[in-house]
């Protein structure tokens, strides 16, 4: 914007230099001068009178720059800035920060939006299985869609939670935040890892590939397990942290195990040419996410239990 106005000041400047010029050739020999100074090159003439003008009108407005300055943001005024929801949140949370349990509330706030993203990837993760399973006859749209709404709360709660940084808070709520931002983090992971073993599934059906009945047993198991642990975090209470923890730890010990085991048996597979090499290739990636996937979980949990409040 403020380069726009630089624009406008060259241009008043410019009207302004003529409009002066034009009246001083009108009231004076002004132009009969320029020629004499040198009468056969045209050239010249038009050199100096272009000199002249800059010099002269640059003398005559330099004292009166902050007047230009002022015009040229009355021709274009600053755009009125949008208030987002976060905004309006952030001047709630401002406002009410020396109030008794605000920032409890707060936290409680984001807490609750937490568990809504935390929802939302359970959504995908069950839903990106399925499409595996199916072939991916359907659902790969409501994937799509689910990913971007996560992707949002990603950066609506990623916002939030700098807000709240900014303002005054006991240490013990400093840190119930910083928890619930690395979680935010490792939800928004998980969403892209189940956007995967969807696009997965339908790259393989566009390929004509399917997956043989041992592997598709093996990825209903991944799924049970995956969504087991998922639930765990989506249903639990504050006071229980330290409990899931202890079932998340065993839940993705058994994904690591899982896919080392299925990893085996699919390198079987392929020794006894029961299975498509390139179906094996997105095998192979299916388990690396579904492992991920476990990380990403147990993250989750370590960072509940450390921000128990």
């Amino acid at each position: 914007r403020n380069a726009k106005r630089t624009t406008i000041i060259h241009l008043l400047f410019n009207l302004i230099g003529t409009t002066i010029f034009v009246v001083i050739s009108v009231t004076t020999p002004f132009v009969d001068w320029m020629v004499h100074l040198v009468p056969h090159n045209p050239a010249a003439q038009i050199a100096n009178v272009h000199t002249v003008f800059n010099i002269t009108t640059t003398l005559i407005l330099l004292p009166f720059g902050n007047w230009l300055a002022r015009a040229a943001v009355l021709i274009l005024p600053d755009k009125k800035a949008e208030t987002t929801d976060v905004d309006r949140w952030f001047e709630g949370v401002v406002s009410s920060q020396h109030v008794l349990g605000a920032s409890s509330i707060v936290i409680n706030e984001l807490k609750v939006e937490v568990k809504q993203m935390m929802k939302l990837a359970y959504d995908n993760v069950c839903n990106s299985f399925t499409a595996i399973e199916d072939g991916c006859q359907a659902g790969l749209d409501e994937i799509e869609k689910i990913e971007d709404e996560i992707d949002q709360m990603n950066h609506k709660l990623s916002q939030k939670v700098s807000r709240v940084f900014t303002i005054e808070l006991p240490a013990s709520d400093v840190a119930v935040v910083s928890h619930l931002f690395k979680i935010i983090g490792n939800i928004e992971r998980i969403g892209d890892h189940a956007m995967n073993l969807a696009e997965y599934a339908y790259t393989m059906k566009t390929m004509g590939l399917f997956l043989s009945a041992d592997a598709l047993t093996e990825v209903r198991e991944m799924k049970s397990i995956s969504l087991r642990a998922m639930k765990s975090l989506v249903e639990m209470e504050d006071e229980k942290a330290l409990q899931v923890l202890g079932e998340e730890t065993v839940l993705e010990q058994s994904i690591d195990d899982t896919t080392v085991l299925y990893r085996q048996k699919q390198i079987d597979r392929l020794k006894l040419q029961t299975c498509n090499p390139e179906t094996s290739i997105f095998y192979t990636e299916i388990l690396t996410d579904y492992e991920r996937i476990g990380d990403h979980i147990l993250n989750i949990a370590e960072e509940y239990s450390g921000g128990k409040k």
